[in-house]
């Protein structure tokens, strides 16, 4: 069964030991890319860090590992295969929208120059 939303997919990381929670206070532009780095280089867990100085917790590193995308995908090395090709051949078509609320948060004039939006 797909994962209802992002917190599912977190639960689920977090039962198969590649999720660790950080609730002590870290800089999110030293730190938070220090444990990153080191998480990596050992193949380890993705991290929740909740007390980053923000109102809201950032995760990261969640699709960094194989065994994280298996997750991600509810797949084991037999079946990743058949996983992909049965998604690929059943694509949820795109829902068409007219209007974002606050959409113009996310307006990058720097890339309009540049034609890129």
């Amino acid at each position: 069964m797909a994962f209802q939303d992002f917190r599912d997919f977190l639960d689920a990381l977090r039962k198969h030991g590649e999720l660790i929670d950080i609730d002590r206070p870290v800089a999110p532009h030293l730190e938070v890319a220090k444990a990153l780095r080191k998480s990596a280089a050992i193949g380890g867990p993705a991290c929740l860090f909740k007390n980053n100085g923000t109102r809201f917790p950032q995760v990261a590193g969640v699709y960094n590992s194989r065994a994280k995308a298996l997750i991600a995908l509810e797949a084991t090395e037999e079946t990743v295969v058949d996983r992909i090709l049965t998604g690929l051949a059943k694509r949820i078509p795109p829902v068409m929208v007219k209007d974002v609320p606050g959409w113009q948060a996310y307006d990058f004039p720097e890339l309009r120059k540049r034609g890129a939006a």
